[in-house]
This record gives structure tokens, sequence and C-alpha cells, in this order.
């Protein structure tokens, strides 16, 4: 039982060395997506695309692995969508059906986290949600 219990514990804290290894030297982008009432609106497509990278080990910023061309979540049932990228310059653009898309820039420095309100106006606004 205490081998069981120790590599378990060995496990989990290999995981969390591992998480802090991915996100170490980069940023975060915290978006928070509502309706135009206020309410949080789940299931609203991010996208999340490079604009600068400003990534020191880049030598071609173009080819740079570090910086994605795009990243896509879907929002969580608090209407909220996370993303650790490397610093530099982003667009940020959420769009759901029944709703106008929204889009954002976003700049992003090294350890930081920039929270991002975007809200979501009806399409057909005289339409009862």
């Amino acid at each position: 039982m205490k081998k069981i219990t120790g590599l378990c514990l060995f496990l989990f804290l290999l995981s969390c060395v591992t998480l802090l290894a991915q996100i170490q030297g980069k940023g975060e982008i915290a978006a928070q997506i509502k309706d135009d009432r206020g309410a949080a609106l789940p299931g609203v497509t991010v996208s999340l695309k490079g604009v600068g990278c400003q990534c020191k080990s880049c030598k071609d910023p173009e080819k740079c692995e570090c910086c994605p061309d795009e990243i896509v979540v879907v929002s969580n049932a608090q209407g909220q969508a996370n993303f650790y990228v490397a610093p530099g310059t982003y667009s940020l653009t959420a769009s759901m059906q029944g709703f106008e898309s929204a889009a954002t820039q976003v700049q992003v420095a090294t350890s930081s986290t920039y929270s991002v309100m975007i809200t979501l106006e009806a399409e057909h606004p005289e339409i009862q949600r």
C-alpha cells in the first residue's frame, strides 16, 4: 500500500513539474465571454491567432513553433477560455451561432495574466431568447 501511495505521489509531482515547464516563459490570456445581458456564455468558439511573435528563441517568426498560427478552444460552463502563449501580440475572436462575432487584440508578456472581457451581441435582438 505504501508503494502505491508513493508511486501516486511521485506521478502527481512529476505531472506538476511537467506542467510548470510547459508554461514557464509564457503568459496567460484569461477570456470571459458574456452575452449583452451580462450572462456567461458557455460553448463559444474562441480563436487565438498570433499577430507578432516576440519569442526569444525564434530566429524566423514565420516558422516559430512556440507561437502557433491559431489555437481554438470552446468556452467552459462559466464562459471562460484560457490560453498559455509565448510573449507577443494576438488577435482573439469569439463566435457563436445567434450572436455577432467579437474580436480584440491582446499584448502578452512573460509570466503575466491578461483578463479579457468579451461581450457578444445577439444577431437579432428583437427576437426573444
